[in-house]
């Protein structure tokens, strides 16, 4: 690109130092007039020189980054989807907290992720049991298992899809 436009700069340069020489050589008179003329146009002519191709150049990045209107319906109904799904997966935390709370532990972060494309679905959920507190006096609770338990009745996803961290 540099090359290109230092070739540009020299033919302008080379035009003018021209339109001078000869403006140097002629006599006063009618002549130098209409040659003086035809060496502007030729200048201008020169200047102008690359606008065509930069149009189109700038005509087929339009259309390179241009997006379809259909295009653009989709990509705001997928968003719409995954807000929807981000909402519900919300309330699903709510309530598969407060499950857990009637099963005597409470203190567990659950995070969802979700897939976004065509369809918007769970991959994976993850539950931190790092700040969990066991409120039964039961013996010998697996905590783990509670909370897959819970976590999978209040998504209804399958227990494979959970994973419980420390």
């Amino acid at each position: 690109m540099s090359s290109a436009f230092s070739t540009y700069v020299m033919s302008i340069v080379g035009c003018i130092c021209l339109t001078i020489l000869i403006d140097l050589l002629l006599q006063d008179g009618e002549t130098k007039k209409y040659v003086k003329g035809i060496s502007s146009l030729i200048i201008f002519s020169v200047i102008l020189a690359p606008l065509p191709q930069f149009i189109s150049s700038s005509e087929v990045l339009s259309n390179e980054y241009s997006i379809d209107k259909n295009d653009m319906i989709t990509y705001q109904n997928q968003d719409f989807l995954y807000q929807i799904k981000q909402k519900e997966c919300e309330k699903n935390i709510i309530t598969a907290k407060e499950l857990l709370k009637k099963d005597g532990v409470f203190g567990v972060d659950i995070e969802v992720v979700l897939s976004y494309g065509t369809e918007i679905n769970i991959l994976k959920i993850i539950a931190d049991k790092k700040n969990a507190v066991i409120t039964k006096n039961d013996e010998n609770i697996d905590i783990v298992e509670v909370i897959k338990s819970c976590i999978s009745s209040c998504f209804f996803v399958e227990e494979n899809l959970i994973e419980v961290i420390n």
